[in-house]
């Protein structure tokens, strides 16, 4: 039977690594200009104005001190969008879907904790949706009302360092998508979700696989593991091309916040220069630059991972991978497969590459690839 993990893992073919295509629900309104060309926009609708200045703040380095400049403006726009809307009235749910939907691309990524802040302001669940948590705890089939929202909420608080509070929502969430899948009279009713067409089945494979997510960010990989395993055993039927990219996008998140205890290789090393980093479902990819020959490279490698990684032998898949990148770039290639004891569940893939011509191209590619199974 096709899980919908195991449907997101036949995406990328055998050998080869690719990257998600990008499907966020919501297109930033306008070109990001900074925070001095903010006065001929302020005729927009408060959601595009809100949409703009994350979109800015995103981009801002991590360590930034220009948080406030964001923030308050972005919290009085939020005022300004809710005044005119009564609560539990339909206007004020799709306002919070609206700006959900917004948020959600950004809860994926490693964003400031000050932003996190605001996106989990942002995104409160109302107080209809709170009587709905009860009902789920019950066991009691509910609306789907608000579960975009809540999504994104969990995240978010899990982005802000409250851990807690985001496993939380996330089971209230998923105890109410696993009553309805369970008891409703519905279980494959398709509904909209951040702006796009979900089954409860696949929602309630994402609940799940985002607690592995929260426990990632928090820095515990066993039980991100575990998680992701549970979210790997959902039968989802009649997949779609919507549960397959949101699918693929949160895998490729949980495998991010999982590598997070390792190696820095963003900032190079000794003689050893950084150059990209493309991150897959499976791992990610980094491609750097060195005028070391194969025997210093290594050399300096084996230093800057530390004891704890050693050499491991190689599979007949590793050295077929590696023939395979050596033809696409013209290239000879010594593969060398490193493992920890101590940092489980990640293997490093160390191509050092030997051009036959002159080349621009990178002549390291370091390959982290996910060894636990999400099937």
């Amino acid at each position: 039977m096709l899980t919908f993990l195991t449907a997101i893992s036949l995406l990328s073919g055998f050998g080869t690594e690719t990257s998600p295509t990008r499907s966020d629900p919501v297109t930033v309104a306008g070109s990001s200009e900074g925070t001095a060309g903010r006065d001929e926009s302020n005729q927009q609708p408060p959601l595009e104005q809100i949409e703009k200045l994350l979109n800015e703040w995103s981009q801002r380095p991590a360590a930034d001190e220009t948080s406030d400049q964001y923030a308050k403006p972005i919290r009085a726009l939020t005022k300004q969008l809710y005044q005119p809307l009564s609560p539990l009235t339909e206007s004020h749910r799709q306002a919070s879907e609206k700006l959900a939907t917004i948020c959600w691309p950004y809860v994926l990524k490693e964003i400031p904790k000050p932003m996190a802040e605001i996106i989990v302001d942002l995104t409160e669940p109302s107080f209809g949706v709170r009587m709905l948590d009860r009902l789920g705890k019950l066991g009691q089939p509910t609306e789907p009302m608000g579960w975009d929202i809540q999504s994104t909420h969990a995240l978010a608080l899990a982005r802000a360092g409250r851990t807690s509070k985001a496993l939380r929502e996330n089971e209230a969430l998923s105890a109410k998508i696993q009553t309805n899948v369970m008891k409703g009279r519905l279980p494959e009713l398709q509904l909209t979700f951040l702006n796009t067409m979900r089954s409860q089945r696949s929602l309630l494979m994402q609940s799940m696989l985002q607690q592995a997510v929260i426990h990632a960010v928090a820095g515990d990989n066993r039980k991100s593991f575990e998680a992701a395993a549970l979210a790997g055993g959902v039968d989802v039927t009649n997949l779609t091309e919507a549960d397959l990219q949101v699918g693929q996008q949160l895998l490729t998140t949980l495998v991010r916040a999982q590598m997070l205890g390792l190696p820095a290789f963003e900032n190079g090393f000794d003689d050893v220069t950084f150059l990209s980093r493309e991150d897959t479902a499976k791992g990610a990819i980094f491609r750097l630059q060195t005028g070391l020959s194969e025997k210093h490279f290594t050399r300096n490698l084996k230093t800057f991972l530390g004891a704890d990684w050693q050499t491991s032998k190689l599979q007949t898949d590793d050295m077929y991978r590696a023939v395979q990148l050596g033809r696409s770039i013209d290239a000879t290639v010594e593969l060398t497969l490193y493992r920890s004891d101590q940092l489980t569940g990640f293997e490093l893939h160390v191509f050092y590459l030997t051009h036959k011509a002159e080349s621009t191209l990178p002549n390291v590619q370091i390959t982290v690839r996910r060894t636990e199974s999400i099937q």
